[in-house]
């Protein structure tokens, strides 16, 4: 059933693939969660996600940090997208220790080329974003909280794909993802892009914060996506994701706004991938807990 449902929205007469985040996978390393979201959405998850950071502490053992093939393979045969982040979460944003230029010059090299052959071990396609959102202001790797220039950042993207050439691990499509909306408007994302001979996937984050914040409005999708995807895409040839998704609840209709979003996204038909952060945090961005939501993802009489 779930096969049969994979398709069910379309781009150009191709099927748009369809991703996200479910904790508490893969920390239990049961794929049943995975399995529970399409059941809810009455789809198929082509693309499970998940976090991993260069350091850990509790509640989470500092193995935590390695490649982890369990959690691959309980992902079963669904795409695998990795967003790995080098600090160490619940700590200040700016952690000295993994600045792009200790990345860069080498201090991490030892733990990367573990991951590298690790990866290469597995065998598997691997999708692999480091260093997401740079252009905003909540990672260290950015340039308004790191203070370096952007072409650092480069620096240590290209040093972290040379790593993993040299180990063989050439089953990694890597994924750059930067946010759709540079935080300040000078910190543009153009700045940070390491170049198409090491980027397989151009990812995009697109949040509608609504009025979940004093800052924040409601916007569509159209509103927030379309100048980065037409920025993004003129970057390259590769095909484009929104890596990461979305909508709060505060300040408007979601269910509205997502049917409206799938309704916008064969204007962008590069477009190939989105993935859905459905996990309470800022707020609840989950689309799985509302029943009323989750049906703008079932199959329709259109599709």
């Amino acid at each position: 059933m779930i096969q049969r449902l994979a398709t069910l929205h379309f781009l150009q007469g191709r099927p748009l693939r369809f991703g996200g985040y479910f904790p508490p996978f893969p920390l239990w390393a049961s794929g049943k969660h995975l399995d529970r979201a399409e059941k809810i959405l009455h789809r198929r998850v082509d693309v499970a996600m998940w976090y991993q950071w260069w350091d850990t502490g509790f509640p989470l053992p500092r193995r935590a940090r390695e490649f982890q093939p369990r959690w691959v393979k309980s992902a079963g045969d669904r795409d695998v997208l990795v967003k790995w982040e080098p600090w160490r979460p619940g700590r200040q944003v700016l952690q000295h220790q993994f600045s792009v230029a200790t990345i860069a010059q080498g201090a991490h090299d030892d733990y990367v080329r573990r991951w590298a052959a690790r990866t290469r071990e597995w065998g598997r396609t691997i999708h692999l974003c480091p260093l997401p959102e740079p252009n905003g202001f909540w990672h260290g790797w950015s340039t308004p909280v790191g203070g370096h220039e952007p072409s650092a950042y480069v620096d240590a993207w290209r040093r972290l794909h040379h790593i993993f050439q040299q180990e063989g691990a050439t089953n990694v499509r890597w994924v750059w993802n930067p946010n759709a909306g540079d935080m300040p408007d000078e910190n543009r994302m153009e700045g940070y892009y390491p170049g198409g001979d090491v980027v397989d996937v151009l990812g995009l984050s697109v949040y509608n914060w609504g009025t979940a914040r004093h800052w924040s409005r409601w916007r569509s999708f159209e509103d927030i996506a379309r100048p980065y995807y037409d920025r993004i895409a003129a970057l390259g040839s590769q095909p484009v994701w929104v890596a990461e998704m979305g909508c709060a609840p505060e300040g408007g209709n979601r269910a509205t706004w997502i049917a409206e979003m799938f309704a916008t996204l064969p204007g962008m038909p590069r477009l190939d991938t989105i993935v859905w952060f459905d996990a309470k945090k800022e707020t609840d961005w989950r689309i799985t807990a509302d029943p009323e939501i989750a049906r703008e993802f079932w199959p329709s009489i259109k599709d």
